[in-house]
């Protein structure tokens, strides 16, 4: 939802991004958290009671010291295959996701 940018980085990198990654690595960076405040929000409605709700917000706590970003997604729908012998859906879609995310700066240190 609040992707910042998507490399792929070719193997092998074992000292740059772990022991792992002899053929290489996908490296996917989001948004860092912002002061001034912003929210995105969208939803999608589709067939089989298909709903996907997604919010993004971001803006200051604490003067231009401290900033957080909230990320908040929620995916549901019926199941495709109705069992009749006991009048339930399978294969239905329950998913929910949240992420926060913090940033502190000061004149010295900044971290996220």
């Amino acid at each position: 939802m609040d992707l910042e940018s998507i490399e792929l980085v070719r193997g092998p990198q074992g000292t740059l991004l772990g022991k792992n990654t002899t053929i290489g690595a996908l490296v996917i960076t989001t948004q860092k958290p912002s002061f001034d405040p912003e929210a995105t929000v969208s939803a999608t409605l589709g067939n089989r009671e298909r709903t996907q709700l997604k919010g993004n917000f971001t803006g200051p706590l604490l003067d231009d010291r401290l900033a957080y970003r909230l990320t908040v997604s929620g995916d549901r729908a019926d199941g495709w295959v109705e069992n009749q012998h006991e009048d339930q859906d399978l294969l239905d879609t329950n998913r929910y996701a949240l992420r926060g995310q913090l940033l502190y700066e000061n004149e010295h240190v900044s971290t996220d």
